[in-house]
């Protein structure tokens, strides 16, 4: 069905703001990359993932106001609204965010610091407890392989001395 000019145009709009807005939303997720350092195969997956609903989304409301007429306007409108963003707000967005992911770090870092090593304290104190058990086991353990294996060390020594012996005699 064909749509009148006003409402192509006013269509138009609307797919240039939603490309604007999905540019926008991928920020979000290039700053969640960034903040938790995620990239290589999680980077492609999510791009992956982002486009797929973006595409989804885009198709999804041009079924039910174009009756599912994809037009070249439509695709470019969404391109444009992408690239408007990008030009204009995208740089800021993510300067500013990053400055405030940084300050909110420092914060949760100044708040938390005194509760982890509260926590940590006891944790210490049974590490340094079991450290010490694990040492006097690991010495008695050696004694007891000393004690036991005591009388075939000296056999195999022996044995060993009666071959270098030969050696020397040989030489």
């Amino acid at each position: 069905m064909i749509l009148p000019m006003k409402e192509q145009g006013l269509l138009f709009l609307f797919i240039c703001f939603s490309g604007f807005c999905f540019g926008f939303v991928y920020d979000v997720l290039r700053l969640f990359r960034r903040c938790f350092h995620c990239g290589g195969f999680f980077g492609l997956v999510s791009d992956l993932v982002f486009w797929v609903c973006a595409f989804a989304a885009v198709f999804w409301f041009l079924l039910g106001v174009n009756y599912g007429e994809v037009r070249i306007y439509m695709v470019l409108g969404f391109m444009v609204g992408m690239v408007v963003y990008y030009n204009s707000l995208s740089g800021y967005f993510i300067f500013y965010s990053e400055k405030a992911l940084k300050v909110i770090k420092r914060l949760l870092k100044l708040i938390l610091s005194p509760v982890v090593k509260a926590l940590l304290k006891p944790v210490k104190f049974i590490n340094l407890r079991l450290k010490k058990y694990a040492k006097c086991g690991i010495i008695a353990v050696r004694k007891f392989f000393k004690v036991f294996f005591a009388p075939f060390g000296r056999c195999f020594k022996r044995k060993t001395q009666k071959k270098q012996r030969k050696k020397t005699k040989k030489a």
